[in-house]
């Protein structure tokens, strides 16, 4: 069976032209592959939450759709009625 991973691990055994590979001879390429690694992770969860994120903000937006005052503008106004209907 094949490794998953063997050309990782063929770059990181390379030794030079012409001669057999050393058992982790070259460990800077290792730290490449592990930074790699982690900052594709990094990259995907932060596409990720964005996603989220903008899909929230459309559907919050939605609410507001067929309204004459924007989302901020309805928000000041519930602020401004809301102690005011307490009262009455």
């Amino acid at each position: 069976m094949k490794c998953k991973f063997s050309l990782m691990y063929t770059s990181i055994d390379t030794n030079g032209e012409g001669m057999g590979p050393v058992y982790n001879n070259h460990l800077e390429a290792s730290l490449f592959y592990i930074i790699y690694i982690i900052l594709i992770a990094f990259f995907m969860i932060n596409i990720f939450v964005g996603f989220v994120i903008i899909t929230f903000q459309n559907e919050g937006e939605q609410e507001y759709q067929n309204c004459e005052l924007d989302k901020n503008e309805a928000n000041v106004f519930n602020l401004l009625l809301r102690p005011l209907a307490r009262v009455n």
